[in-house]
């Protein structure tokens, strides 16, 4: 059961990470809009063998431990600090096309943000 909830903390924060890019792109043509980042974080850990203990007794030690993450969360979403305003056409054409890769839009709605972006030139 471990391992579900582990898998369901990565899969919130990854819904969590979709729907800021989602975000990113529904208002990257607005006035003043800001580019937001989802930012995460490690849930707590479990240390079931604490480092530099002894782990047989040959006097062999464990350098870095055994410790098991309970999965990991959105700590919070960050405005993009850049100097890079959004209104490059270039750049809004490559977040495009890696939204396209990632799967995270379909070939049609690709077409139809090129199709603005080149249509604003």
């Amino acid at each position: 059961m471990r391992a579900l909830s582990i898998a369901s903390t990565g899969m919130l924060a990854q819904q969590t990470n979709v729907e800021v890019i989602a975000n990113n792109l529904a208002n990257m043509n607005t006035t003043a809009f800001k580019q937001a980042r989802a930012e995460f974080t490690d849930l707590l850990y479990q240390n079931i063998q604490t480092p530099g203990s002894q782990t047989s007794d040959q006097g062999t030690y464990a350098p870095n431990g055994i410790q098991l993450g309970a999965g990991g969360m959105t700590s919070g979403t960050s405005a993009s600090s850049s100097a890079d305003d959004g209104s490059d056409p270039v750049r809004k054409l490559e977040r495009a096309k890696e939204m396209l890769t990632k799967g995270l839009i379909s070939d049609s709605e690709y077409e139809s943000l090129k199709a603005r972006i080149v249509s604003s030139l």
